[in-house]
């Protein structure tokens, strides 16, 4: 298992993360939801499109990134914890 949070998100034609396709376990944990939630919930309700993880991310994909690391802290809105 990997210790680091992977996933696979939907775009759209601007290409805006838009949900998730797949999560695994760590994401869950992390982001305080289940694997059931998280695909449920469009990406923008998952982290403050104001954050700066959220706008890297979004940052990463519009460069035409497939595959990329981000090393930020944030708070996850749903637990109020922060990641380091």
């Amino acid at each position: 298992m990997s210790p680091d949070a992977v996933y696979l998100v939907e775009m759209n034609e601007e290409h805006f993360p838009t949900r998730f396709l797949e999560v695994n376990t760590v994401r869950c944990e992390r982001f305080g939801y289940s694997r059931d939630e998280l695909l449920s919930m469009p990406f923008p309700k998952i982290d403050s499109q104001n954050s700066t993880t959220f706008k890297r991310t979004v940052e990463r994909i519009r460069e035409g990134k497939r595959s990329f690391t981000l090393q930020d802290e944030f708070v996850f809105i749903k637990t109020g914890k922060k990641n380091k």
